[in-house]
């Protein structure tokens, strides 16, 4: 891919905007260094001096890491896996630091520092409601609270039952409020999103997804969903995979620009932010055990089969953000599409400080009392 696509002028003054401006990341999700980058770099023990290398040169200040989880036990998996990326910062403490607080965010940008803020990626490791106090302690501070199935919180898209959030998952958000762990619904569905927007009392974020308006994949958020979001000071991520974008056999970066401009439109220029989560290089390639690997999917034998899908099957990604510098050039032809500095700065990075400021404001930590409530028995009660 050559730089065409923008003018060398608009080019040059993206760089110049990165160089100079707070950039962050919101879900920064990259291959791992091992094994040629043929799998996705989950475990923080794999993290290596090229993959910062690449976070420099892309110009990030700060990275969202969406941690997931090791084992079939969700709790001693996301321990686990915390742990190692805990760790693997210690070793890295002369090039990155872990983001506790939006302090901690200024302080990498004047110790030339990259900011890493860790996101669990599902919430299926939270038992009880003092489990969440427990994983803030170890560093999360934002919780994707469900991803590909349904869990004690509440329900993805594409459920046999459009479940939104349970007992249990009312307490969860309640909880994550109180510690100052911000909630992500980008793999929610409407009612579970809704509903942790009435339960929330700070703003909520969709980490990473795309329009529903634009795309109609089951991931996507409606523009309701959106503008609720924002109304409530939270946070749209975009996130630049061609097969969520848009539903077109080829999806360039007018598509990407034209996600941005949708989102900005419906949730306000203080609700929109990077939210990539794909890895610059990709993960069409990745094949195997090392597939991303989809939800489980039944249907009744009384249903009708799936109607077969129609022309060229989408791309998973769009060829322009196979590059390392994907920010500069998203941001140049945003310039070209006649956003502002002061609106690419809020895009880049002040929106999302903002919103991590929010989780921490007024922060009054109250210890719960029983260990009674949990996933199993959800509402306090013992017959």
């Amino acid at each position: 891919m050559t730089e065409s696509i923008v003018t060398t002028a608009a080019l040059q003054e993206a760089r110049e905007i990165i160089r100079e401006n707070l950039v962050i990341q919101g879900s920064e999700l990259c291959l791992s260094p091992i094994g040629g980058g043929d799998r996705f770099l989950l475990d923080g023990f794999e993290l290596s001096g090229k993959v910062i290398d690449q976070w420099e040169e892309a110009g990030l200040d700060v990275v969202g890491v969406p941690v997931f989880c090791i084992g079939d036990d969700p709790f001693a998996g996301a321990v686990e896996h915390l742990s190692h990326w805990n760790s693997a910062l210690l070793d890295h403490s002369d090039r990155l630091l872990r983001v506790g607080s939006v302090a901690d965010i200024a302080r990498a940008r004047q110790e030339r520092r990259i900011g890493v803020l860790l996101c669990m990626h599902f919430g299926g490791m939270f038992r009880r409601l003092d489990d969440v106090d427990y994983f803030y302690r170890l560093g999360q501070r934002s919780c994707v609270i469900v991803t590909h199935g349904q869990n004690a919180i509440g329900s993805p898209p594409g459920e046999r039952y459009d479940a939104g959030l349970t007992h249990f998952g009312a307490g969860i958000v309640e909880r994550m409020n109180d510690v100052g762990m911000a909630v992500d619904i980008s793999h929610a569905n409407e009612r579970t999103a809704f509903d942790a927007l009435e339960v929330s009392t700070r703003p909520i974020w969709a980490n990473h997804t795309a329009a529903k308006t634009l795309g109609p994949a089951a991931k996507n958020k409606s523009d309701a969903l959106m503008r609720a979001i924002g109304e409530k000071g939270g946070i749209i991520g975009i996130q630049p995979s061609a097969y969520l974008i848009s539903s077109k056999p080829q999806v360039g970066i007018a598509e990407l620009v034209a996600l941005a401009e949708h989102v900005r439109k419906i949730a306000g220029e203080e609700a929109v932010a990077l939210g990539f989560e794909e890895p610059w290089q990709g993960f069409a390639h990745l094949t195997g055990d090392h597939a991303p690997v989809g939800p489980t999917k039944w249907r009744r034998k009384s249903d009708p089969p799936p109607a077969p899908a129609g022309g060229a099957v989408p791309e998973l990604h769009i060829a322009a953000m196979l590059r390392i510098d994907r920010y500069a050039l998203l941001v140049a032809a945003l310039i070209e599409s006649g956003w502002t500095r002061e609106s690419l700065v809020r895009f880049l990075g002040t929106n999302i400080q903002r919103f991590l400021t929010a989780q921490e404001a007024g922060r009054e930590h109250r210890p719960y009392e029983s260990p009674v409530r949990s996933a199993e028995i959800n509402n306090g009660t013992v017959v």
